[in-house]
Order: structure tokens, then sequence, then C-alpha cells
């Protein structure tokens, strides 16, 4: 059921804190739906801002526990690899449609996506968590472990092409990044 509720100023979620649009700092929010993480098996009230449509969780931001062992499902990411290998190769036909040469994944998990189209392009990644970073260098892609606002301070590459898929949930800071 679609519930149309606006909120003003503060989010009425699982934790209720003060928050603006990260987008365009709008204060009024309409419920969009409530949904269920494969990795932590917390659910999340997903919000539309009223002012510019953009849609984000709640509660918005890094949680450092979503990122261990127990929060980021290591173990249980098996159940997931048939999702994720039809994902990867869906997306890797659209990004070979645009991209040119060099490819930039930012919250690249374990690399599966980057793994399905490095014969193609120049690849790299950025992961905040520190074991599936480990991961993606074990494949041979160079992986950066940190935040994308960390990696440009510290790297200058160019890249054609900048994708990033269920990051934007998890970012702190959505003008920055």
């Amino acid at each position: 059921m679609h519930k149309e509720l606006i909120y003003k100023n503060t989010f009425l979620c699982r934790s209720p804190t003060e928050v603006t649009c990260p987008e365009c700092d709008g204060t009024s929010f309409i419920f969009y739906k409530d949904v269920r993480s494969y990795y932590t098996n917390k659910n999340y009230d997903i919000f539309r801002c009223a002012e510019c449509g953009l849609c984000f969780t709640c509660p918005f931001g890094i949680e450092e526990s979503f990122y261990s062992e127990n929060g980021y499902g290591y173990k249980r990411r098996k159940f997931q690899n048939r999702e994720r290998r039809f994902r990867n190769k869906y997306y890797s036909k659209l990004v070979a449609k645009y991209a040119k040469n060099r490819v930039l994944e930012v919250g690249c998990q374990f690399g599966g996506f980057l793994d399905e189209i490095k014969d193609i392009f120049f690849v790299e990644g950025v992961e905040i968590a520190k074991e599936p970073c480990l991961e993606v260098r074990s494949k041979g892609i160079k992986c950066f472990n940190g935040t994308i606002e960390e990696y440009i301070e510290v790297h200058h590459e160019q890249f054609d092409t900048v994708i990033s898929f269920h990051t934007i949930e998890h970012t702190a800071n959505l003008k920055s990044f």
C-alpha cells in the first residue's frame, strides 16, 4: 500500500532525525515505500523530496556497522550471486554502448561488475569496505579502499564513465559525492 504522507523538517522514520534533502536542501518529504535490505536484513524507509524528487533511504548516510562482516554479509552473498551475475551482464551491455575506454565504479563491492567488463575497458574501483576491496584486487583490478572524496584527494586520473550502483543511499554528503 502506497502512503502519501508528507513530513515537514523532520523524518518520522525508524529513528527521527532533522534532515534536509541531500540534493536541494528541501525540507518536505513524501513517504515512498518500505524496503528490506538483502545485506543487513533491516527495513528502511524510502522518502522522496517533494521539491526535487530525489529518493533516498532513512536512516540516511554511512553506518559503519553496515561495512562489517556481519553487516555487509560477506558470507551470505552466495545467495545473491545469481542475481548479481544477471545484473552485471545487463549493465555491462549498457555501459559498452556509452563508455569509451576508462570506467570507474564507485562502491564496487566485490568487483563483479568490473570483472565482467575488464577485458573491454580499463577499469578501476572505489570501495569503502576493506574485505571486498581486497577481493577486487585479487581479481587483478585496481581498487581504492575508501570514499570517492578520499580517492579524488590522491588520484587525478580521468574516466569517461563513472558508475555507481546502490551507493547513494549510503552517502553521507551527496553534494560532495
